[in-house]
């Protein structure tokens, strides 16, 4: 559980450019997690999700972690109060025309979408099913390579020289001389 939601703060911190204020609460009882001496972690970070931006974490140990929450909150909630995107650096600011702001935008919109209908999925079950359609077409074009360059067999006549029976044709003296 725990896990899925790091994964989609994760995800959420790539594709949008809001702040996050994300709190793991990490328990006992969470697979995955080797714990040292029976000790609880939570770890509390501010992330404002994006490059060269400021993000602060606090990585907690110990018993007193739910006092050092309510400790560390107001602080969290402090620099996003106080925090102001650099001018030209929000999506309000897109003028008509940007070519760079418009594939970024269309590229969130495409991103979001794909991971929310689970497309991405879609196509690679195709490609795994449409694999052994590619795989049957190599067989049989190797296939078709060895038959052309495999030996001929040998297609006797009607006459068989070692053998009792001599088939004459209608002139039998031009076939045999003396």
């Amino acid at each position: 559980m725990l896990k899925k939601i790091l994964r989609t703060l994760a995800a959420l911190t790539i594709f949008t450019f809001i702040p996050i204020i994300s709190y793991a609460y990490d328990s006992i009882g969470v697979p995955g997690i080797n714990w040292t001496k029976g000790s609880k972690t939570v770890n509390v970070g501010t992330d404002l999700a994006k490059l060269n931006l400021p993000s602060e974490y606090i990585f907690a140990d110990g018993e007193d972690t739910k006092e050092l929450m309510a400790a560390v909150k107001p602080k969290l909630e402090n620099i996003i109060k106080n925090y102001a995107y650099k001018e030209g650096k929000i999506y309000s600011g897109y003028i008509k025309g940007d070519k760079v702001a418009e594939v970024g935008l269309a590229a969130l919109i495409v991103g979001g979408t794909v991971s929310k209908t689970g497309l991405l999925n879609k196509i690679l079950i195709i490609f795994k099913k449409a694999w052994i359609f590619v795989l049957a077409g190599i067989v049989g074009l190797f296939g078709k390579v060895i038959r052309v360059f495999r030996k001929k067999p040998y297609i006797h006549d009607e006459t068989e020289l070692n053998s009792d029976k001599i088939l004459f044709k209608e002139n039998s003296e031009a076939d045999i001389r003396g």
